[in-house]
């Protein structure tokens, strides 16, 4: 099996919503288990770009929480690196990049080219995966969904580029978790007819293949 991420912009949207902890960005042990659908044993994740490069960063950090005592599993196949950890029945386990567990350079910052920066994590027993990517002035988390509950079919939201003090693109990030994966893109909503991609691609030409 191969991991291959395709970066057509700057934005991530596989994620749910959960409560907020008091601790704005990182959640409680109840929080990350608190979505049934969001358990699984085993996950993709990618890492989107957050600010402009570069930009002051803070923490870079992975939480697994679990409802039973396990062993996990995380496959860094930009290394490629393996490595097993413990996480203790209702406890937060922490990757950070204090401790060189994650890197600020999973950051897809590539688009629409196929880039091994993706991050495989399982379990034996069912798991929540939280991510948290920290800035001076902004945070992006999202919670991770298992590939159990993965589809084909999914429509992305966004507003346009946001232009007032610089460019900051809209965009999302696709998993892929098989070898020779064809994405089929459609640009759609309002401005249509006049959509291109980051590399000038329009609804006319949307497949693109993860290797």
């Amino acid at each position: 099996m191969k991991m291959s991420i395709l970066a057509l912009s700057t934005l991530l949207a596989l994620s749910q919503a959960i409560p907020l902890s008091a601790q704005p960005g990182k959640p409680t042990a109840e929080e990350l288990l608190y979505v049934n659908s969001a358990q699984g044993k085993e996950f993709w994740i990618a890492i989107p770009p957050n600010e402009i490069s570069p930009f002051p960063v803070n923490e870079l950090e992975i939480y697994i929480a679990s409802a039973y005592d396990t062993d996990v599993q995380i496959y860094d196949a930009s290394g490629p690196r393996q490595f097993t950890l413990k996480v203790k029945k209702g406890e937060i386990l922490t990757l950070t990049d204090s401790r060189g567990e994650t890197n600020w350079a999973w950051e897809v910052r590539e688009f629409e080219e196929p880039v091994r920066k993706g991050v495989r994590i399982t379990s034996k027993q069912p798991i929540s995966v939280y991510v948290l990517n920290s800035k001076t002035t902004t945070s992006d988390g999202d919670l991770a969904i298992p590939t159990l509950s993965w589809g084909h079919d999914y429509i992305h939201c966004s507003y346009y580029d946001f232009r007032e003090i610089r460019g900051w693109a809209g965009g999302f990030l696709v998993v892929s978790k098989e070898t020779g994966t064809v994405l089929n893109i459609e640009l759609e909503g309002v401005g249509a007819a006049d959509a291109k991609t980051a590399g000038g691609k329009s609804s006319a030409r949307p497949c693109l293949t993860c290797s």
